[in-house]
C-alpha cells in the first residue's frame, strides 16, 4: 500500500550568518543584558537572535525592521508583550518569532514601504490580531493561537488555532480567516481550528480572496453562525498583474454546524468577482440538512466529489474527530494517493488523510519537529525515504 507523505514547514528558521550575535533581553537582569525588547532590536543587526526571557513586556509597542529572530530564552515557556507588534523588514529578509504571547495585533508597515515582499515565520505563539492583509508579507505559521482573527496575502498556515472571540472581532475584517493573496504565490491553510463552539460572528467563517492556486485542506470550521446570508466559506475569484484566478482546492474539511445555524451553502462564490474553479473533495458538515453549493452563480465553477453530511451522534462536538463506528471512518476518497496515516482508505473530513489532524493533536513536548508537506512521489510502508532541512541553533 500507498501513502503520500508531505513536507511540513521542514526548514521554518531562518538562515543565520555565521557572524550573528545573540542579545540577551530581561527586564531585570545586570550586564550585557536589554531591559526592553525595543532595546535589542535597536542594537541588532540583520541575522541576530533575541533570546527573550519570559516576563510582561509593557513597551509602547515593537516595530522590527531588521532580519532577526525572537526567541523565548526559556524552552516551552512564552514572553508576553501587551502591545502591538509591527514588521517593516525590507525586501528579502525574514523575521522569526518563537514563543511570544502578544496581547495585541501583529501588523505591518503600510502598504508601499520595505515590508512588502519580505517574509515572517511564526512558531509557537499567541495573538489577538493578525493583520497582514494587502500587505505582500508572506507569512508562514506553524502551531499558533489568534484569538480574534487572522488575515494574509500569501503564505501557510498549519496547526493553528483561529478563534474569533467576540470580544476581539473587528467589524473591517468580519472573517475569522481571510486569505487574500497580493501576488501569483499559491498558499496554503492545513489542520487548523477555525470558530469554537460558542463563539459567533456576523459574516462568514472563512474568505478567500485567491490570485493564485490556493488549498485549504483538512480544518475544522466551528460554524456557529445563526445567519441566513452567510455561508461557511466564501470565495472571490481575482486577477493581478493580468493572472487570472486558479483553481482552489477544499479537500478533507468538517464544518461542524452548531446553534441553530440554517445557511444551507458550505461555499458560495461572490457574483461579481472573476471566473474560477472550486474542487471540493471529501468535506464533511456535522449536524444540520445538507448543504450545497449554489447554483446560478456565473463565476464559480464547482468540482464537488463525495461531499457528506452526518449528525453529532458519532462525534467529539470540540475536536470534530469521529468515535468509533462513525460512518466517516473509511469513507473519504478510495484513491491510494490519499489513505489514512495508518494506511486504510481514507475518512471523510478534517482528521482523514495525509493531512490528517492526527498530525497536530497532541503537540509534541521535546525533541525537533519535522512535519511533512509536499513530497515528490508515494512512498510504500516502512520504505526509507532522506531528505535534507536547514536551520541554525546557537
Amino acid at each position: 500500500m500507498r501513502i503520500h507523505l508531505h513536507l511540513l514547514l521542514a526548514s521554518i528558521l531562518l538562515h543565520q550568518a555565521a557572524i550573528a550575535t545573540d542579545r540577551l533581553v530581561c527586564s531585570d537582569c545586570s550586564g550585557t543584558a536589554y531591559p526592553t525588547i525595543s532595546a535589542a532590536l535597536n542594537a541588532a543587526v540583520n541575522g541576530d537572535r533575541l533570546l527573550i526571557t519570559p516576563d510582561i513586556y509593557e513597551e509602547s509597542g515593537i516595530l522590527i525592521s531588521k532580519q532577526v529572530e525572537l526567541v523565548s530564552a526559556v524552552r516551552g515557556v512564552r514572553y508576553t508583550i501587551t502591545r502591538p507588534v509591527t514588521v517593516q523588514a525590507a525586501y528579502g529578509r525574514t523575521v522569526s518569532i518563537q514563543g511570544a504571547d502578544v496581547h495585541a495585533t501583529l501588523n505591518s508597515s503600510p502598504i508601499g514601504t520595505g515590508s512588502t515582499g519580505c517574509a515572517i515565520n511564526l512558531i509557537d505563539c499567541a495573538f489577538d490580531h493578525i493583520d497582514l492583509a494587502y500587505s505582500g508579507i508572506f507569512l508562514t505559521a506553524f502551531r499558533c493561537t489568534v484569538r480574534g482573527q487572522l488575515g494574509f496575502s500569501q503564505g501557510d498556515i498549519a496547526g493553528c488555532a483561529i478563534l474569533g472571540h467576540p470580544d476581539l472581532v473587528q467589524p473591517q475584517h468580519s472573517p475569522f480567516l481571510y486569505m487574500g493573496q497580493t501576488t501569483a504565490e499559491a498558499s496554503r491553510a492545513i489542520g487548523n481550528i477555525i470558530g469554537s463552539t460558542t463563539w459567533e460572528g456576523s459574516q462568514c467563517m472563512v474568505l478567500l480572496d485567491a490570485h493564485a492556486p490556493l488549498l485549504f485542506a483538512n480544518n475544522l470550521v466551528h460554524w456557529t453562525r445563526n445567519l441566513p446570508s452567510a455561508s461557511a466559506v466564501t470565495l472571490v475569484g481575482n486577477t493581478v498583474d493580468g493572472i487570472t484566478t486558479a483553481g482552489m482546492e477544499l479537500r478533507n474539511n468538517t464544518i461542524m454546524r452548531t446553534n441553530g445555524t440554517t445557511q444551507p451553502w458550505l461555499v458560495e462564490g461572490v457574483p461579481d468577482s472573476f471566473p474560477f474553479t472550486a474542487m471540493l473533495t471529501n468535506n464533511l458538515v456535522v449536524g444540520g440538512a445538507a448543504f450545497t453549493v449554489p447554483t446560478g452563480t456565473a463565476n464559480l465553477f464547482s468540482d464537488t466529489f463525495n461531499t457528506l453530511t452526518m449528525d453529532f451522534a458519532s462525534y467529539n462536538a470540540n475536536t470534530g474527530q469521529p468515535l468509533p463506528g462513525s460512518l466517516a471512518m473509511d469513507a473519504g476518497d478510495p484513491d491510494v494517493a490519499h489513505l489514512d496515516l495508518d494506511l486504510s482508505r481514507n475518512d471523510a473530513g478534517c482528521w482523514g488523510g495525509s493531512f490528517s489532524h492526527a498530525n497536530f493533536q497532541p503537540a509534541p513536548d521535546s525533541g525537533a519537529l519535522v512535519g511533512l508537506v509536499t513530497a515528490p512521489r508515494r512512498f510504500g510502508q516502512l520504505t526509507p525515504m532522506s531528505f535534507t532541512a536547514t536551520g541554525s541553533d546557537r
